[in-house]
């Protein structure tokens, strides 16, 4: 299968990196992780993402225990946010949401609730409004605990999204005026996954260094 792979690489001023590697998996494989290995000094962990066309899904797990998503993958965004079993969209009998999956919050003893004033929208006129919560993120191997996002009462996609842009583009500073949160790229840094907030995409053996745009 032909390989495509997402990589969150942090610069130091040494010339080191620490790198997540998400694997994107087309037809025909291609080792690119091996590849670039040359490049880099790098912590790397690595986690296979589904592709759709020009669409990419990262498979993740959220709560205690562990609770199964597809989340659709948003460089032009920075939050994280899923539906909710019981959303608008989601309680139907057509089950949009049974392929992407869903985030039960009572379903986790490791949930906290934020506040109610999750509002997202999108410009192809899609988006979300609900809670913010934190509880436990599992990606690529790794776990992060207390991992704030957004859990959707209502929304019009069955897709949840996770956004890996800067953190200063979330809703609750642009729409909300408040405070950045540690988003997922922040949360890696913080934690010792990766050494700075940023990441490139290679794509059939051809890099390109990414700001926003996938």
């Amino acid at each position: 299968m032909l390989l495509v792979v997402l990589t969150l690489v942090g610069l130091v001023v040494t010339g080191s990196f620490g790198i997540i590697g998400l694997d994107i998996q087309k037809s025909e494989s291609v080792d690119f992780t091996k590849h670039d290995r040359h490049r880099f000094d790098q912590r790397q962990v690595s986690q296979t993402l589904d592709n759709y066309e020009s669409l990419y899904f990262a498979n993740i797990t959220l709560g205690t225990p562990p609770q199964s998503l597809r989340m659709h993958l948003d460089t032009g965004s920075s939050d994280l946010w899923c539906n909710s079993p019981q959303s608008n969209l989601c309680a139907t009998r057509s089950r949009r949401c049974n392929v992407s999956g869903t985030y039960d919050s009572t379903a986790s003893s490791s949930y906290k609730f934020l506040n109610n004033n999750f509002n997202i929208s999108y410009l192809d006129g899609s988006g979300a409004l609900g809670d913010y919560v934190t509880d436990t993120i599992r990606i690529g191997g790794q776990t992060i605990s207390d991992f704030q996002f957004g859990v959707g009462r209502r929304s019009s996609s069955p897709e949840g999204v996770l956004g890996i842009g800067y953190a200063i583009n979330e809703v609750q500073v642009n729409r909300g005026r408040g405070s950045p949160y540690q988003n997922l790229p922040q949360r890696m840094v913080d934690e010792g996954f990766t050494k700075s907030n940023a990441y490139s995409k290679l794509d059939l053996l051809v890099e390109d260094w990414l700001g926003l745009d996938l």
